[in-house]
């Protein structure tokens, strides 16, 4: 279950907003394209909001390096 804070009113539209997105992702199962059409938001904000709430791991690669073991460099 995702509990939402008892100061919630207090928080700016945008952390709203990021608590809507992970309790209709945990306590009501919805997938993250059901969550676009009844927000009408885009997926990449409805995604980076659950890897800031701890919802869903981030798996992209650090920046400038390539996965381990592999040379993606063509050698010439």
């Amino acid at each position: 279950n995702f509990a939402l804070p008892e100061n919630s009113n207090d928080l700016d539209a945008r952390r709203k907003r990021a608590l809507t997105i992970c309790n209709l992702f945990i306590n009501h199962n919805l997938s993250i394209s059901n969550i676009q059409r009844v927000l009408d938001e885009d997926a990449g904000t409805i995604v980076q909001a659950l890897i800031e709430g701890g919802i869903l791991y981030d798996r992209r690669q650090l920046a400038g390096r390539p996965p381990f073991g592999f040379e993606r460099r063509s050698v010439a």
